[in-house]
């Protein structure tokens, strides 16, 4: 299984702990639920600054500033934060 960075060692300690897939995916869930309510308390500059770093990172050209309120949209809508 291919996971990223961020979500490789839930994997590593699952397969170490041996635990069942429904953990395993409960886990990936809370993480990433996690990481969104964190985003979602920055400001739109820390949060355009997350976005240039990924950008850099994964050698992206997304415009960030589009990113920051379409993820604004995203939590008001989907998430009801």
């Amino acid at each position: 299984m291919l996971l990223c960075e961020r979500w490789r060692t839930i994997l590593q300690t699952a397969k170490a702990e041996n635990i069942s897939i429904v953990e395993f995916k409960s886990r990936i869930s809370f993480a990433i639920m996690e990481e969104q309510r964190n985003l979602s308390m920055m400001n739109d500059e820390e949060l355009e600054n997350v976005f240039k770093s990924y950008n850099s990172a994964n050698n992206k050209r997304i415009n960030t500033q589009r990113a920051v309120k379409k993820f604004r949209i995203y939590c008001k809508n989907i998430l009801n934060i």
